[in-house]
């Protein structure tokens, strides 16, 4: 058997894609273990993009709540004003701004094969690469506010069709009954407390707990696929995550949070789309108020606010609204009014850190991030924040479809040897 463990549906996809091809899947769901967030924290800010995407895993996006389409996919707003990736002046602005051709193509399609434009986006001049560098700090998992060297590969194709959800908890219990009726086994609610090992190398069984339960059941698997970043996994057990990671775990340096806006019934506000990026000086640091995204929610009063700080300050009350009033203040200058409340502040402003748990999208160290080893346990997969080339549902869905690939070829294997066996 494939054990799962997951969290805010990360493991879906891959339990689905496994169970038709008749692996036996059991999926245990620690989300309620990982402290306090709205089903929109659990979302994040980056949405997603089609194409690329398996049956599978656009079933799986569609499934507990319907997405929708930005028609003019995705889209920044510059000092200049907006610049959507595909809509019908989309050429004319990437003129305008002067975007050299190689720098287009990875964004847009795919990562340079030529070595020259390797080089050209690594150390051209940043005036001309600048968007390379913006794209691939915005869905980064490290904490790299600015241009660097770093990850070349795993372009998102940003002039693709961009979708966002508006996240529920009842859009959440759909997801677990489409697992169910695709054959996989479910335990929701729950947490995991401990792990055996079988010698130095190989992982044995998982202690699982259920809420409102005072027994233990100890779960046996012959794979075990873990969705969680190393300090979810701490917060859940600390006992769990000493054997599970005996090197240690990476710290977050940074974090996205969000806060609820409350806007004026007035025009300018119907013109905003869906979802926005919005960077005001492309050359200075991309953080706090100058990298923020603003989301429509299901209210046509309320927009979610995602930026994104350094963790030493996250729970820091004064810093997290000095910071989220700034935004405030600038929004209401570029648009030309006044009168955007703050109807619910980030969490973190609210709550202590042990009742809000850790970062769900976290930011880590560059250089600590590329040196760190992660686990190596025979029959383990990692799907942690930590272990994909970058942050949302894109990022995440590609490492767990290579993950899925080699646990099908692992249990094909083992099913011949058994048959040899018997």
């Amino acid at each position: 058997m494939v054990l799962i463990v997951s969290a805010f549906g990360r493991g879906h996809a891959l339990a689905m894609e496994l169970a038709q091809s008749e692996v036996p899947v059991l999926l245990v769901d620690v989300s309620g273990s990982l402290g306090t967030a709205a089903a929109e924290d659990e979302e994040g800010p980056f949405g997603f993009f089609s194409q690329g995407l398996r049956q599978t895993e656009s079933q799986r996006l569609l499934e507990d709540q319907a997405p929708l389409m930005q028609v003019n996919g995705f889209t920044w707003v510059f000092g200049e004003g907006p610049f959507e990736m595909k809509g019908p002046l989309t050429m004319d602005h990437r003129v305008q701004l002067r975007i050299p051709e190689n720098v287009w193509n990875w964004v847009c399609f795919a990562s340079p094969s030529a070595n020259r434009d390797l080089q050209f986006l690594a150390e051209g001049e940043f005036d001309q690469t600048w968007l390379y560098h913006l794209a691939r700090s915005f869905f980064a998992n490290e904490w790299n506010t600015f241009q660097g060297p770093g990850l070349l590969t795993g372009s998102l194709p940003l002039a693709s069709d961009f979708f966002v959800r508006s996240m529920s908890r009842a859009a959440r219990k759909k997801s677990f009954e489409a697992l169910r009726r695709s054959g996989v086994q479910v335990r929701e609610g729950a947490s995991v407390v401990d792990l055996a090992k079988i010698g130095s190398g190989v992982l044995q069984s998982l202690e699982v707990r259920l809420e409102n339960s005072d027994t233990a059941e100890l779960l046996t698997f012959d794979h075990l696929v873990w969705f969680l970043s190393g300090e979810e996994t701490e917060k859940m057990s600390q006992r769990l995550r000493e054997k599970m990671f005996e090197k240690g775990i990476l710290q977050a340096k940074g974090s996205w949070v969000r806060a609820r806006l409350k806007w004026p019934a007035l025009p300018q506000r119907e013109c905003l789309p869906l979802h926005s990026v919005w960077v005001t000086d492309r050359v200075l640091p991309w953080s706090h108020q100058n990298l923020f995204v603003l989301q429509r929610t299901t209210n046509a009063d309320l927009f979610d606010l995602w930026f994104r700080i350094p963790e030493t300050f996250r729970f820091q009350k004064e810093y997290v609204l000095r910071h989220l009033q700034e935004i405030q203040g600038l929004l209401e200058r570029r648009l030309g009014f006044q009168g955007i409340e703050v109807n619910d502040p980030p969490l973190c402003a609210v709550l202590p850190p042990q009742a809000v748990g850790p970062a769900r999208h976290p930011l880590f160290d560059p250089q600590e991030l590329a040196a760190y080893s992660p686990p190596h346990w025979t029959n383990f997969d990692w799907v942690g924040a930590e272990a994909c080339q970058g942050l949302g549902w894109n990022y995440l869905l590609i490492k767990a479809r290579k993950v899925g690939s080699d646990v099908l070829e692992k249990w094909k294997q083992s099913r011949l040897r058994a048959e040899r066996l018997a």
